[in-house]
């Protein structure tokens, strides 16, 4: 298996805004019809407070697969030689459990620090589309 590394202009070019907010908003709405389960997730805390490492494990039912996102949160590093933020996501088909290759292709590592500021920004602008909605826009 091929591990893909995922910088910043990576995120942004496989994952333009236009379809990162409709991809967002097929997840809430499958979360909200209960075909997706997402537990609680959990975080490390490292002695001393160095840095902390979160657990995300979460399955779909449409394309039918689980996995998890592992993400080390390291308050201390600095851009651009060390990001504070990088994550691992691992996706398994639900029949045998084999990692599969993702949207974005084989399993990835990058740069989290990006991926969650685009996801945000996705997140509120699906808000916004749904309170135009809601208002007649």
């Amino acid at each position: 298996m091929d591990i893909r590394v995922l910088r910043a202009a990576d995120v942004r070019a496989l994952l333009p805004m236009s379809e990162c907010i409709d991809l967002m908003q097929r997840t809430m709405i499958a979360v909200s019809e209960g075909r997706a389960v997402l537990p609680l997730r959990s975080i490390l805390v490292m002695p001393g407070d160095r840095g902390r490492m979160g657990n995300m494990p979460g399955y779909l039912a449409d394309p039918e697969c689980f996995g998890i996102k592992l993400v080390s949160l390291m308050p201390r590093n600095k851009p651009p030689l060390f990001s504070s933020h990088l994550g691992v996501v691992l996706l398994f088909e639900s029949e045998h459990g084999q990692p599969v290759e993702s949207e974005l292709g084989p399993q990835f590592l990058n740069d989290a620090d990006q991926r969650v500021g685009h996801q945000h920004d996705a997140e509120q602008g699906v808000l916004r589309l749904t309170r135009d909605q809601d208002h007649g826009q």
